[in-house]
């Protein structure tokens, strides 16, 4: 059997024994468990290319190693997101608030509707699944807080200045 050969019976073997492995190391998150279940057979695949894997070992024992190993960079890299936040509700709450019934119209009303309506996603409708947002406007969860950033900064200044 080719080296090509064997790589595409171990992706055939064991894609959704290491796609399980994925899914409970990631408390059930799917989307997170497809990504990280490509990422082990892409990381085979790669080491293939290049000689570094002896099919002849133990390439299950391989496959799970790399699972746990790319699983863990998933939940590091979800945990510092997480903690990068750029605002709090303290900020938030600073935002101008005139006395009149209006007050959102005249703070929001330096934006586009572009960015009113990702503002309103990112707090209102897709509120906890920011990763999704993200994907779902092909960009990375740092560059959509970069936007909000920017946009929270834009409402803080209602009057253009």
């Amino acid at each position: 059997m080719s080296r090509r050969d064997l790589c595409d019976d171990a992706i055939k073997k064991y894609y959704q024994a290491i796609f399980r492995y994925c899914l409970g190391l990631l408390n059930g998150n799917v989307n997170a468990a497809e990504d990280c279940t490509q990422d082990v057979f892409l990381l085979l695949v790669k080491k293939d290319a290049i000689n570094e894997l002896d099919f002849s070992r133990n390439i299950r024992g391989w496959l799970y190693a790399a699972a746990q190993r790319i699983c863990k960079e998933y939940l590091k890299r979800l945990a510092k997101q997480k903690e990068a936040v750029p605002f709090s509700l303290d900020e938030i709450r600073e935002l101008p608030a005139p006395d009149e019934d209006n007050r959102a119209d005249i703070i929001f009303e330096a934006l586009t509707d572009e960015e009113y309506i990702l503002l309103n996603r990112y707090y209102v409708t897709d509120r906890g699944n920011r990763i999704g947002l993200a994907k779902e406007l092909h960009i990375s969860v740092d560059t959509l807080y970069q936007r909000i950033r920017m946009i929270r900064n834009k409402a803080k200044k209602p009057n253009g200045g």
